[in-house]
């Protein structure tokens, strides 16, 4: 019988102290760069690594045009999950389409995380790197080892005075938002990459990992539909393979919907 022992590896993040209690800071590092490839071209990769996925995406570009892509996974939460990489190599045409094509793409097919990645590597950064850091009471990003966002987290929406004050993490107000303070590129980069980082993090503290063995133990109403893992006729096969740390205190009465993308 496959159990999560199956996929069981060192976690990405070091678990080197505590937020509230005794639950582990969830952290989570993305990375993206570009290079040049052997045939002429770029080669534009991005990666995930937290408690729960370790995955990479890599672009083949000539100019504009995508030649080449894969995805490939060092640690994922379902046995399932590996299902989902193949979509990626199906895509092609214009990079710059590539964000908007691939974030509308069927979610029963799809991975949300890979899709992130093909979003960010289309962008085709030289460089770039997010460490990301996320308690019930906050949420910090820095970027290229320099601050960038710092929020306040109050039942998983964003606390204090400004204009992201009151946003649930899933809101779709964000965009509006963004658009009231004439937020930049780079801003909205940042700002998704957090945003996505939460609603992991919102899963790392409130579902009881060590009760859960397949994905029909997790509450219909937090991922059904969300991705190709919990798509029906699938989540019922899914075993959990998730190692996450112990954690004896968890903050309670969180708002579920923040689970939804």
């Amino acid at each position: 019988m496959l159990t999560r022992e199956a996929n069981r590896q060192p976690s990405g993040p070091t678990n080197d102290r505590s937020t509230i209690k005794s639950v582990g800071a969830f952290r989570r590092t993305v990375i993206a760069r570009t290079q040049h490839g052997r045939s002429g071209g770029l080669i534009a990769t991005a990666s995930v690594d937290d408690w729960f996925h370790d995955f990479q995406v890599s672009l083949e570009l000539h100019g504009d045009e995508v030649t080449h892509a894969e995805a490939r996974s060092f640690r994922h939460p379902w046995n399932t999950c590996p299902g989902a990489l193949s979509s990626v190599t199906m895509l092609d045409g214009p990079a710059h389409l590539l964000g908007p094509s691939i974030l509308a793409a069927p979610r029963d097919t799809t991975c949300v995380h890979v899709n992130d990645l093909v979003w960010l590597a289309s962008h085709r950064h030289p460089e770039r790197r997010y460490e990301i850091e996320v308690t019930p009471a906050g949420a910090t990003l820095g970027r290229d080892g320099r601050p960038m966002l710092d929020w306040k987290l109050h039942h998983w929406e964003i606390a204090g005075t400004g204009r992201l004050s009151g946003l649930a993490i899933s809101d779709p107000r964000w965009t509006d938002r963004l658009d009231e303070i004439d937020a930049t590129f780079d801003v909205r980069e940042a700002v998704k990459v957090l945003r996505r980082a939460i609603l992991v993090a919102i899963g790392y503290y409130t579902l009881d990992w060590d009760r859960i063995e397949r994905g029909t133990d997790v509450p219909g109403e937090v991922m059904a539909g969300t991705c190709h893992t919990f798509s029906a006729g699938r989540v019922s096969s899914a075993v959990c393979l998730v190692d996450v740390p112990e954690r004896r205190s968890r903050p309670r009465g969180a708002d579920r919907r923040a689970f939804e993308s």
